[in-house]
């Protein structure tokens, strides 16, 4: 038979447990690499936040109630434009373009400022983090099937929203948002994009 674990020897195992977790600004990824998070900052211009930083924080501000899968869908989305080359340079210049994404109409003042947030102030999830991180290294699986457009049809119902359903490629619903493509059938490739320009 076995012999039970004195309360010490089960004390010793959790603080063995607790010391070999990662640090709380570290996050592990599924293929084993950790990487930090960066420290919060408030910044007074977008251009002066990395990549990682933007990306994590329009994940947030798009997708932050949604799961790590919609939070990936969101970031897919970004690539995928970045891949399509007429949505902006690279991945700020996406997220940056005017009338692209809505937290970012304070900054960009797009329908003056309507549905924009304090996106230079905002603080991402560890999730949002882990998605971005995973967007900028190709470490995921593009689930919206190279779509380049999304929206929540219970916030939002855009112009184009008809004709993104009525497209022969359709719709893929990922939590409360619908993935597809608004202006045409393509599928883009953003994460090999991402291999070939990051």
């Amino acid at each position: 038979t076995e012999e039970a674990l004195s309360v010490d020897e089960v004390s010793d195992i959790a603080s063995d447990a607790i010391d070999a977790a990662p640090d709380a600004d570290e996050v592990q990824l599924t293929d084993g690499k950790d990487f930090e998070i960066p420290e919060y900052q408030v910044f007074e211009d977008p251009n002066d936040m990395s990549d990682l930083e933007i990306l994590a924080r329009t994940i947030e501000a798009e997708a932050g109630r949604e799961s790590y899968e919609g939070k990936i869908a969101v970031g897919a989305v970004i690539a995928n434009r970045a891949a399509a080359g007429r949505f902006g340079d690279g991945i700020k210049g996406v997220i940056l373009k005017k009338g692209q994404f809505s937290p970012w109409n304070s900054w960009t003042g797009y329908a003056k400022g309507e549905q924009g947030r304090e996106m230079l102030e905002l603080k991402a999830s560890k999730d949002s983090y882990k998605a971005a991180n995973a967007i900028l290294t190709s470490n995921y699986t593009d689930k919206t099937d190279g779509a380049t457009h999304y929206l929540n049809p219970d916030v939002s119902t855009p112009f184009w929203l008809d004709d993104m359903k009525g497209r022969k490629r359709g719709t893929i619903k990922i939590g409360d948002h619908l993935f597809g493509n608004a202006d045409n059938n393509k599928k883009y490739d953003g994460k090999n994009w991402i291999k070939e320009n990051i």
